[in-house]
């Protein structure tokens, strides 16, 4: 038996620096708040299509006003300008690079399963341990027994 996903209109769920766009067929695709503000084609040149805003003059925090299905259309609202942006699905979906990306859960905050104690063994086996962790659970934090500092490896 095959139960096939489906929804009535596309929707659109905002999170923090991304979105979430479920089209009417159930798929979804992320996109970076930063790529979409960038295509923007309200800020294309109207003859040659040239980008007029390099993606190094968008504000680092972007954040949205408002987030809206109008139509075929993806609508943003940008903070803090109010500047607007019309995305429409069709080109969403030929462009997604995130495809029916699952959430990835955060790393723990307790980091005593992550942490290794560099006591003096020598710098080749306390990178080999601290490889090993960022393997399998995708951190590690190297302390040295007498220095205040701290070395990190994977997500630091």
């Amino acid at each position: 038996m095959s139960i096939e996903a489906s929804v009535a209109h596309p929707s659109v769920a905002v999170h923090d620096g991304w979105l979430r766009v479920v089209f009417d067929d159930g798929e979804h695709a992320d996109y970076h708040l930063r790529w979409l503000r960038h295509f923007a084609d309200e800020v294309r040149h109207p003859q040659t299509g040239e980008r007029l805003r390099c993606s190094s003059e968008l504000d680092d925090a972007l954040s949205l006003r408002a987030a809206r299905v109008r139509g075929d259309a993806l609508e943003l609202v940008w903070e803090p300008d109010g500047e607007r942006s019309r995305h429409p699905f069709d080109w969403l979906r030929a462009h997604a690079y995130a495809r029916g990306r699952e959430a990835v859960p955060p790393p723990p905050s307790d980091t005593a399963a992550v942490t290794l104690r560099d006591e003096g063994q020598g710098l080749d086996e306390v990178l080999r341990a601290a490889l090993g962790r960022v393997a399998s659970r995708g951190l590690a934090v190297v302390r040295r027994a007498g220095a205040a500092q701290t070395m990190c490896a994977g997500w630091c």
